[in-house]
């Protein structure tokens, strides 16, 4: 997919987000995980990270989220300057929507969620941080 035009990747966001289809929404993912490997495109991330969200919005349960969610704020607060900086960070992110804890995530760190396992049948799947 490294030769995506603009109008295709968009067309692929537009099907995901429209649709709870598990397998669609995996396959677009892997395909703009992909996409970004080879180019860079602030559109092509913003979209990846909406998806991403929403994956993770609606086929995580709630103590798998809120495990992420904690994990994340603490990759963003060791970031921070000072304590102060991190106990809010901490805070903050303990209620933020999913996709702005991705977005300052992937900010702040350089990194970004990308999935490690997906078992289609029981429409389960694994994530992991990496440098983006």
């Amino acid at each position: 997919m490294t030769n995506t035009s603009p109008q295709t990747l968009e067309s692929l966001i537009s099907v995901c987000a429209d649709s709870d289809n598990f397998h669609a929404v995996i396959s677009n993912l892997q395909s703009l995980h992909q996409y970004l490997q080879h180019n860079s495109s602030p559109r092509c991330e913003d979209d990846y990270l909406k998806l991403m969200a929403h994956l993770l919005e609606n086929y995580l349960d709630t103590p798998k989220q809120l495990f992420l969610r904690q994990y994340l704020g603490e990759m963003i607060a060791r970031q921070a300057q000072d304590d102060y900086s991190a106990q809010y960070f901490k805070q903050r992110f303990t209620n933020a929507e999913i996709l702005d804890l991705l977005k300052n995530h992937r900010k702040l760190t350089g990194r970004r969620l990308i999935l490690t396992s997906v078992d289609y049948d029981r429409q389960k799947f694994k994530v992991k941080t990496c440098l983006a």
